[in-house]
């Protein structure tokens, strides 16, 4: 069985929205919509749109977790 190791997120605002690092490596962008949203980017394509920040964040790190 794996264990669950602390990981630190880094969140740098580059070019009008924010990126999610783990180490040196982007796992997700999130940018804000002209609708007061919040859209998901992961190397995987648009993960969606998010009513709040804190979920758009949320849902890069529940998809970097499902994938590694």
């Amino acid at each position: 069985m794996k264990k669950n190791k602390p990981v630190e997120v880094e969140i740098k605002e580059v070019n009008g929205h924010d990126e999610l690092l783990i180490g040196k490596k982007v796992i997700g962008k999130v940018a804000k919509t002209a609708d007061e949203k919040f859209q998901v980017e992961t190397t995987d394509g648009i993960l969606g749109v998010f009513k709040s920040q804190d979920d758009a964040y949320e849902e890069v790190l529940k998809h970097w977790n499902l994938n590694n």
